[in-house]
């Protein structure tokens, strides 16, 4: 009797494809790849589909008009880790193990991979089937380039609805993933970052329910870095979402002339870290200002840590919620804040940060809003771990200190709030010197120390840094403060 030999299915059996032209044309696209990873160093090379692909990034052909969604949040998240786009509008399994398979990683340095793909497949194969295709693509990456590490990402979810088919083939695909086991392997499903409370996907998330939009995007990101810092360590400037499993909203922020953020929906820290051999632990935790509807990001935050970075001191900016979209003022930011001590806190060995050494700086409504931190019982109204363990600051640095139209009086301040260090001017009419000089009569009635520093000239924003540094130099001040805190040495 003749052995018949079964054939591959077809996710196993590497092809090339076209599908997308006249979007992009698959083989010039292909080539231009080969060509820009020849010889290049990354270290983090994204491989998949549109999804990927509209992720924008290099190499970039100006011919090809696939959109590019989620570019911002490329450079904003992965921009540090000179990040290769090895995307390809509609690929599948097949596509991709042909384009491995015919040098589109030889030329590579990596060490890290994240794969995404598998969606395309979806109503062509079985999930079994899908699931071949991505092992045998994670086999590949892995003979070409051993001591890389591969992020194996979720099949995103698709349709409007839990009940859709294909979200439920590729829930099977995910199931079926889950159990891989490789020593440089990790796989992570981030799709309930795209998903509303009751499972469903707005049409601001994935207008066609299945490719982000850019708020989708900055979602995925979040998630995406959270996962290759264990690889990758912290990169300087990248955001840490300080909620990544929350409800999307479908209002992006933006940044006007003046470069202040407004719309800040996502909550976000960003850590500006000094080298690890420079670091002597202190730790600045900066709420920028800008009345809770905007922040003076630039401002308050990147130059500060290009002033402090180069004396070992880490500045961590907080990228709290504004109004809009924040409906709660100043709760929603206060909520962020707490999250971002909590954060830090379990950072802090990796950051190179002591505990005892986090200062919170404020400038403005960020004073105001660690003023109400001091002044508001931590109430723990969450159950995940990070929110056990408790927001404690030990210090606070409130410059040009806003009363937010409430006098002394609104402010009680808790038995366990920060020792205060105020700085503000005579001549600024936004933040009366009695105002702080108030502020600190009551945080001595509590049993805290306050150091008030008030200087004679300059206006609400005498503290901000330009680029030459501030108008008003309070930085002798605040560090001779720090070291009779013993903060700093």
């Amino acid at each position: 009797m003749q052995k018949t030999t079964k054939q591959p299915h077809s996710a196993l059996v590497p092809d090339t494809h076209n599908r997308d032209y006249p979007m992009y044309d698959w083989p010039t696209r292909h080539r231009a790849i080969v060509a820009y990873t020849a010889g290049r160093e990354a270290d983090v090379v994204f491989i998949g589909d549109s999804i990927t692909h509209r992720w924008g990034g290099a190499p970039f052909d100006p011919s090809d008009t696939t959109p590019r969604t989620g570019l911002s949040a490329w450079n904003t998240y992965f921009g540090a880790w000179n990040p290769v786009n090895l995307g390809c509008g509609y690929d599948r399994t097949e596509n991709v193990l042909w384009r491995i398979e015919n040098g589109q990683v030889d030329g590579l340095r990596a060490r890290v991979f994240v794969l995404l793909i598998g969606t395309n497949n979806i109503g062509i194969n079985t999930p079994q089937e899908i699931r071949d295709g991505i092992v045998a693509i994670v086999d590949r990456l892995h003979r070409r380039h051993p001591a890389a590490h591969i992020l194996l990402l979720g099949v995103l979810p698709r349709g409007p609805t839990p009940d859709d088919a294909g979200r439920q083939a590729a829930a099977d695909v995910n199931r079926l993933l889950a159990r891989l086991r490789r020593p440089y392997l990790k796989f992570a499903n981030i799709g309930g970052v795209l998903l509303e409370r009751d499972g469903s996907i707005a049409a601001t998330t994935m207008p066609d329910f299945l490719h982000p939009t850019e708020v989708a995007y900055r979602a995925m990101a979040g998630a995406i870095v959270a996962l290759l810092e264990d690889w990758l360590g912290v990169a300087n400037g990248v955001p840490v979402d300080l909620w990544p499993h929350r409800a999307l909203t479908p209002m992006a922020e933006t940044v006007d002339e003046n470069l202040y953020v407004r719309n800040v929906a996502v909550s976000q820290v960003v850590p500006f870290l000094p080298p690890a051999e420079k670091a002597n632990g202190t730790a600045i935790l900066v709420c920028p200002g800008g009345a809770y509807c905007l922040l003076d990001w630039t401002a308050h935050v990147e130059r500060l840590a290009r002033r402090f970075n180069p004396e070992g001191i880490a500045v961590i900016g907080v990228r709290y919620r504004t109004s809009p979209p924040a409906t709660h003022v100043p709760g929603d930011a206060l909520e962020d804040l707490r999250r971002a001590i909590r954060l830090v806190i379990a950072h802090a060995g990796e950051w190179h940060v002591h505990p005892d050494r986090l200062v919170g700086l404020g400038y403005s409504a960020g004073a105001n809003l660690l003023l109400v931190h001091a002044s508001t019982p931590d109430d723990l109204l969450n159950s995940d771990a990070l929110h056990q363990g408790g927001a404690r600051l030990g210090h606070m640095a409130l410059l040009c200190l806003w009363p937010h139209d409430k006098p002394v009086s609104a402010y009680s301040i808790r038995p366990d709030a920060p020792d205060a260090f105020l700085c503000t001017t005579e001549e600024d009419p936004v933040a009366p010197v009695a105002f702080s000089q108030g502020i600190a009569d009551v945080l001595r009635q509590a049993g805290r120390d306050a150091d008030v520093t008030i200087f004679p000239k300059g206006d609400h924003l005498a503290f901000n840094f330009r680029e030459d540094g501030p108008e008003v130099d309070w930085i002798p001040a605040f560090l001779a403060w720090l070291k009779e805190m013993k903060i700093v040495d």
